[in-house]
């Protein structure tokens, strides 16, 4: 095989990210593929630029920010977001099969009134698998406070795979799965 056969298209790159604010650079040269089905992780000291790099993937940089670089997600590319404090991006007072069925409704609108329910049903049941989270029928009776901080991680990462993101920014890796 040529090696063009072998390459492999990345559904994110960033190359040469520098983020300056007054003047001081709080990113500079960050080089990175994202190749799809991979995980991709930035390491490094409290304060080095994590969560800056892996906002500009959502376009999203500090107020003031001078940026010089290129950040490319493929047209289409979907690019969801898990904070490392998920709470603070639920409704605490709907149940999480609420917070997830707006979702999934919007995913199958177009099929007849009769299919949506269970398609519906079909596509919550396997964002939260997709997102490891165990027991589902009991998780989706709960609020939110409910929730340890793992299980509300995957709770926000089932959102994004429910909207149909390709990438995923985890600004804190998922905790272990809790059963």
């Amino acid at each position: 095989m040529t090696q063009e056969l072998n390459r492999v298209d990345p559904v994110a790159q960033i190359a040469n990210l520098r983020v300056e604010i007054d003047g001081r650079a709080i990113v500079d040269g960050v080089n990175l593929r994202v190749l799809p089905g991979r995980v991709t992780a930035l390491v490094g000291a409290s304060g080095s630029g994590k969560t800056t790099t892996g906002l500009a993937l959502l376009g999203e940089y500090p107020s003031g920010a001078r940026v010089t670089g290129d950040v490319r997600v493929p047209e289409g590319g979907l690019v969801g977001y898990v904070p490392q404090h998920p709470a603070a991006v639920l409704n605490p007072a709907r149940r999480v099969c609420a917070l997830l069925n707006d979702i999934a409704r919007t995913q199958v609108r177009h099929l007849p009134r009769r299919e949506r329910r269970a398609a519906t049903r079909e596509l919550l049941l396997r964002a939260l698998a997709d997102a490891q989270l165990p027991d589902a029928e009991a998780l989706l009776r709960r609020f939110p406070h409910q929730l340890s901080g793992g299980q509300q991680q995957r709770v926000v990462l089932a959102q994004a795979l429910l909207l149909g993101a390709r990438v995923i920014v985890a600004d804190e890796p998922p905790r272990a799965r809790t059963h």
